[in-house]
């Protein structure tokens, strides 16, 4: 069995989306294979709700910062989720 280790740098709250940054390891104390991985949660989608009317204003706003970040990054990792 193979674990990941997950450790949180940053952790940022907005009212439609939440930002983390986290390193994730391979083995336990390990850097060298160590990657820092950026997460975007989109908070706006309403729960066992379809599509989410009135929220798109906030959906088109990560988009327009993911893409944003994409290319500051270059190419970092990225997960982005909704739930």
């Amino acid at each position: 069995m193979h674990y990941i280790n997950l450790h949180l740098h940053s952790f940022t709250l907005h009212y439609w989306c939440v930002f983390a940054r986290m390193k994730a390891a391979g083995s336990p104390g390990g850097n060298a294979d160590a990657v820092t991985v950026r997460q975007f949660q989109f908070t706006g989608w309403p729960e066992n709700a379809g599509v989410p009317s009135g929220h798109a204003a906030g959906l088109l706003s990560l988009l327009e910062l993911l893409e944003s970040w994409q290319q500051r990054s270059g190419n970092e990792p990225i997960t982005v989720h909704c739930m």
